[in-house]
């Protein structure tokens, strides 16, 4: 199935765009016929995929970005992609290094929940005017997090990085419950390593040990994530926390 109906248009956002993960599903999306913009702080994206420049942790420059969203809505799907990890002794770790994890992987997450929303298609009971379009004949509009599988294996060194994530996850639920009466589903991929530009910077000693506690013990690929965003549009999923590997 894809995710995708010929009928009418789709507008995605992603955010972390310009590599890894985000750049992976944007030209998924692209294939499958949908219009979708990337937002990364380098302004780059995929062939296919509107780019813009936008960095999430500058308020300035969110607004500013939110504002051309607004010029385009109806928008259908947002994978908040953009995220960054630091490995570091949690006793070394300076108010800095917590700030900087706090607004790229959780600030910035809770306000898109917040403000995303109202650019999206919504239930015509819930529909207000310039609020959105009304739903009518399309998939449930849906917001995609990300948490990770650092979460339940208790990484040391990734405190700062679990600790948004797992408060992710939390954000996922209640903003799930929070926007059913809307229509809106919200839901949170935790994939485990994926080959990114982040994850070779890992020694391999470090890579092998992450691995050897998951089942499988492979890498995540971006293909499977952009199935299990397609299963929860086949199976009208919100709320839902999915692991791409176990932990042992």
């Amino acid at each position: 199935m894809t995710i995708n109906n010929p009928r009418l248009t789709r507008r995605a956002l992603v955010t972390g765009s310009s590599s890894g993960i985000g750049a992976a599903i944007a030209s998924k999306l692209v294939q499958d016929g949908w219009e979708v913009t990337g937002w990364s702080r380098r302004g780059t994206a995929p062939s296919g995929v509107q780019a813009m420049a936008v960095d999430l942790c500058d308020d300035r420059s969110y607004q500013e970005a939110l504002q051309e969203l607004r010029s385009q809505a109806p928008w259908h799907l947002l994978i908040h992609a953009a995220g960054q990890a630091a490995i570091q002794p949690m006793l070394l770790l300076s108010d800095m290094a917590w700030e900087q994890q706090w607004q790229l992987n959780l600030r910035a997450a809770c306000r898109l929940v917040r403000d995303f929303p109202r650019l999206m298609p919504r239930l015509p009971s819930t529909a207000e005017p310039n609020q959105g379009e009304v739903m009518t004949n399309s998939p449930r509009p849906m917001i995609v997090l990300f948490s990770t599988v650092a979460v339940p294996l208790v990484l040391a060194g990734e405190t700062p990085y679990a600790v948004m994530k797992a408060a992710t996850e939390q954000l996922t639920r209640q903003a799930a419950k929070e926007l059913a009466p809307m229509g809106i589903a919200v839901n949170c991929l935790a994939p485990g390593p994926v080959d990114t530009p982040l994850w070779r910077t890992v020694p391999a000693t470090a890579q092998q040990e992450v691995l050897d506690r998951l089942d499988p013990s492979t890498l995540t690929t971006p293909e499977e994530l952009y199935l299990q965003i397609q299963s929860w549009y086949h199976d009208q999923s919100t709320g839902a926390i999915a692991y791409s590997r176990a932990s042992r």
